[in-house]
């Protein structure tokens, strides 16, 4: 099974900070890409509104690029991160925001 899971790079959470809640979310910038689980904005559990997105890109690569590069956290896959984040390109953040596993 696979989860979704957000994650940025060291350097952006070096220059943004590491949001503690999902209610945090507000105040850094999101990566979202188009598709059929794609959505305009996040929704997440402990947040009042939905949020809107900084960047929006056509491909879960481009997304991955984008977070890596530092443009700002993306909510994907965990199987679409897995060797970003072994190689420490990408942390995954608040772990359990996004409830639900996939098989």
């Amino acid at each position: 099974s696979v989860r979704p899971v957000i994650v940025a790079s060291p350097a952006y959470l070096a220059r943004h900070g590491v949001p503690a809640t999902a209610a945090d979310l507000k105040h850094h910038h999101l990566i979202t890409t188009t598709g059929p689980r794609a959505a305009s904005q996040w929704r997440l559990p402990g947040t009042r509104n939905a949020l809107a997105p900084r960047l929006t890109v056509t491909t879960v690569e481009a997304a991955v690029s984008a977070a890596q590069a530092g443009i700002g956290l993306a909510s994907l896959l965990s199987y679409q991160v897995a060797d970003a984040l072994k190689a420490g390109q990408l942390i995954e953040l608040l772990p359990g925001a996004l409830p639900g596993t996939l098989p």
